[in-house]
């Protein structure tokens, strides 16, 4: 299976579903600090989300606090183990965008959930994890599990070891394996991969969803560390493209009202 864009399930859809093509929205955002919230130099940050988090990763390091980071391969052999982006969170679990995604990473830290995230071969006959595909490349597909699981191990420790998670949200959008309910980074099909209408399901999750999915997570990460503080903030980044039947600027609001709702 090569990498490929003839399948993506994006391709066909009118200009509403992507929002450079909608046009710019105007209007501010109004952030008020929160007293209540101060990090200082004996903490120590870990940081996961979608790629707005790579910002704020950026801040806290610039800003003189702690901020855990590991290079996250099982070897730096580069002919075995291939860096294929930046490393550009506290670890390499690529983009986050979904509270599904997060709840399901750390079903896997604790153990709840044995998952092996499906495997692709790229255009240049290496393996993709089709849970962070754009991260790193292997040689292998038993190369690939090796780090695949030295990843899901480091997690855990950065967590046991951190005083501070912060988490991005970004989509409720997200494409699902049907057989196994993993949920995907971005499409397959969409650069890494093939869509495949029977093996493939589109989802945009509810508030509720996001909700009960976030209590979940929070319920997780303090599971491994009681002491953990924890900070949600939400990208201001729009959407690239939106899967659904209204505009990507109307869908991209909507997100931004029920985070702002705060009923979790």
């Amino acid at each position: 299976m090569t990498s490929s864009y003839h399948t993506c399930p994006y391709n066909d859809l009118p200009d509403r579903a992507f929002f450079k093509k909608v046009g710019e929205r105007n209007g501010d955002l109004s952030i008020v600090p929160d007293e209540r919230v101060s990090l200082g130099p004996d903490d120590k940050v870990v940081s996961a989300g979608s790629c707005f988090a790579a910002r704020i990763a950026n801040f806290i390091r610039s800003s003189g606090l702690t901020y855990l980071f590991d290079d996250d391969r099982v070897v730096s052999d580069n002919d075995l183990v291939r860096e294929e982006s930046d490393a550009i969170f506290s670890l390499r679990y690529g983009n986050i965008y979904t509270t599904r995604h997060l709840l399901q990473l750390l079903q896997r830290v604790v153990g709840e959930e044995i998952i092996e995230p499906p495997v692709v071969v790229d255009g240049a006959g290496r393996y993709r994890n089709l849970s962070r595909p754009s991260v790193l490349s292997y040689d292998s597909v038993e190369t690939l599990r090796s780090d695949d699981t030295a990843h899901i191990e480091n997690i855990k420790t950065f967590i046991e070891r951190a005083t501070v998670f912060t988490f991005t949200l970004g989509l409720t959008e997200q494409w699902i394996d049907k057989e196994s309910g993993i949920t995907f980074p971005s499409a397959p099909g969409c650069g890494f991969g093939e869509y495949d209408e029977s093996k493939h399901v589109f989802h945009n999750s509810t508030v509720e969803e996001v909700t009960a999915e976030l209590r979940e997570s929070i319920d997780l990460l303090q599971r491994i560390n009681p002491e953990l503080s924890i900070i949600l903030t939400l990208s201001p980044v729009p959407l690239v493209a939106t899967y659904t039947s209204v505009s990507a600027v109307r869908g991209d609001i909507l997100f931004e009202i029920y985070f702002a709702s705060g009923d979790f």
